[in-house]
C-alpha cells in the first residue's frame, strides 16, 4: 500500500469504527452518535470496501490519486475538502476506547488476523495481546483495586502480600470477601445437588517460584507457560483466586464434571469469573482451566455476563482503562 493510499484509508476506518463518538457543533454544543453500519465486519473487508490495496503492476509506480480513481479535479478538490471536514468534526475516533498513538499496531495485528473485526482488534492491541509475553510488563501499584487485572502484561511486586487471609472450609486461604462468596457458592451448589471444593488458593511468591521450578524440570519453558504463571505473574497471589475439584474428581478431570458445567452457568451470581476460558488461550495466554475461578464482585462478574465478555483482558480494557461517556 502506497503512502497516500495508507494515509486515505487510516481516514476511512477512523470513520468506520462501531461505537459512540462525542461531536462538537459550531454552537459549541456536545452531542453523541451511533454509528453501526459496519460492525462486525472483518477488518479486510474494510479494505477490500475503500479500494486502498495495491494492484501488482502499479506496487513500485508513484500514483495519481486523481487519475487512479478517475475523477475531475475539481471533483478531487471537493472530495479532500470534505474529508477535511469531516475529520475536523470528529473530536476523537467513534471506538471510544481506540488510542491514537497504537494505529501502527492496529494496522499490524489486522494483518496478521485479516478476518477479525475492527473492534476486535483495537481492544485486544489495548490488551497488549499484539506483543510477545512477559514484554511491556507493568508493576501493579493499587493492589487494593476491586478488581486486579494480573496476567502476562502485569505483574505484582515480589514483596507483594493481601493484607487479610481467612481460610476456607475446605482449608486454603483467601481474602475475607473471596471467602463469603465462596462458602455461599458452596452452600446453593450443595442444595442443588452439587460438591464443588476448593484445593488451592493463595501461593505466595516463594511457593509460586517453587511451583514453577518444578514444572520447568518436566517440561520445556514455552509449554509450562501454557498452564504455570511465573512467579510474580499468577492470580493466586492474590488471594481472590481458587481452584476447584467436584471431591470425587481431581482438578484436572473438572471439566468433565457436572459441577463444571454449574459453576460456568453460575459463578457470575456469587462475583466469580471462570478466568481462563475455552477458545481464549489467544487473549489469557493459558489453556482452558474450567476450574479457576476469580473474585471480582457481583456487578463486575453480572456486568461481564449481560455484555458477552469472557475475559478480564477485553473487560479492563473496556470498564477499567478507558470509561464508556455517559450522557
Amino acid at each position: 500500500m502506497n503512502k497516500k493510499a495508507k494515509k486515505r484509508y487510516r481516514k476511512k476506518i477512523r470513520k468506520y469504527i462501531v461505537g459512540t463518538s462525542l461531536v462538537i457543533l459550531s454552537t459549541g454544543m456536545i452531542v453523541t452518535i451511533y454509528s453501526s453500519t459496519l460492525e462486525d465486519k472483518p477488518f479486510n473487508e474494510y479494505k477490500n470496501e475503500t479500494e486502498m490495496l495495491d494492484n501488482d503492476k502499479n506496487k513500485d509506480e508513484p500514483i495519481n490519486e486523481k487519475q487512479e480513481e478517475g475523477i475531475s479535479e475539481e471533483a478531487y478538490s471537493d472530495e479532500n475538502t470534505n474529508e477535511n471536514a469531516d475529520e475536523t468534526a470528529d473530536v476523537e475516533p467513534t471506538l471510544y476506547y481506540y488510542e491514537a498513538d497504537k494505529e501502527e499496531r492496529y494496522l499490524a495485528y489486522a494483518e496478521r488476523y485479516p478476518k477479525l473485526p475492527y473492534e476486535e482488534v483495537v481492544w485486544q492491541v489495548n490488551a497488549g495481546v499484539d506483543q510477545p509475553h512477559y514484554t511491556g510488563v507493568t508493576e501493579i501499584t493499587d493492589t487494593e483495586e476491586e478488581i486486579i487485572l494480573v496476567n502476562k502484561y502485569h505483574k505484582l511486586p515480589l514483596d507483594f502480600e493481601p493484607k487479610e487471609l481467612v481460610p476456607l472450609s475446605s482449608g486454603p486461604l483467601v481474602t475475607p470477601a473471596t471467602k463469603e462468596a465462596y462458602e455461599q457458592m458452596v452452600r446453593d451448589a450443595k442444595a442443588e445437588g452439587y460438591s464443588i471444593r476448593g484445593v488451592s488458593a493463595y501461593r505466595s511468591i516463594a511457593y509460586q517460584i517453587d511451583v514453577y521450578n518444578r514444572y520447568l524440570r518436566q517440561d520445556p519453558e514455552e509449554v509450562v507457560d501454557t498452564y504455570s504463571a511465573r512467579p510474580g505473574f499468577s492470580e493466586h497471589h492474590t488471594g481472590r483466586t481458587i481452584d476447584l475439584d467436584n471431591i470425587y474428581r481431581t482438578m484436572d478431570e473438572f471439566e468433565h464434571t457436572k459441577e463444571a458445567k454449574w459453576v460456568a452457568e453460575n459463578a457470575y451470581k456469587y462475583g466469580f469469573i471462570v478466568r481462563y476460558p475455552k477458545d481464549h488461550e489467544d487473549i489469557t495466554g493459558y489453556i482452558y482451566e474450567p476450574w479457576h475461578i476469580t473474585y471480582v464482585g457481583i456487578p463486575i462478574a453480572t456486568e461481564m455476563k449481560e455484555q458477552g465478555i469472557e475475559t478480564l483482558e477485553e473487560y479492563w480494557v473496556k470498564y477499567v482503562d478507558h470509561k464508556k461517556a455517559e450522557f
